[in-house]
């Protein structure tokens, strides 16, 4: 399976930059590297996935996604915990 376009509901690019300051440029720079990508939960029996990625800036960012057929649905995004 790959990523072969994305996209994010009105409500879910709100959400990101309300709640994490995250622009929707920031998340399809991070997608445009065709970043690898983990199977995260399923969430009321939606399968998440997620990719790590650096912005263009530098900010590191975790993008959670869902697949519609071979197209990402952008649920959320926010700087990725340092370890």
């Amino acid at each position: 399976m790959e990523i072969n376009g994305w996209w994010a509901s009105g409500a879910a690019t709100r959400h990101m930059l309300d709640k994490h300051g995250v622009e929707w440029r920031e998340v399809e720079e991070v997608l445009r590297q065709d970043p690898p990508f983990y199977r995260s939960r399923t969430v009321r029996g939606e399968r998440r996935y997620f990719v790590h990625g650096q912005t263009e800036g530098g900010r590191r960012l975790t993008v959670v996604f869902a697949f519609e057929g071979p197209i990402a649905r952008v649920i959320t995004a926010y700087d990725t915990p340092r370890r």
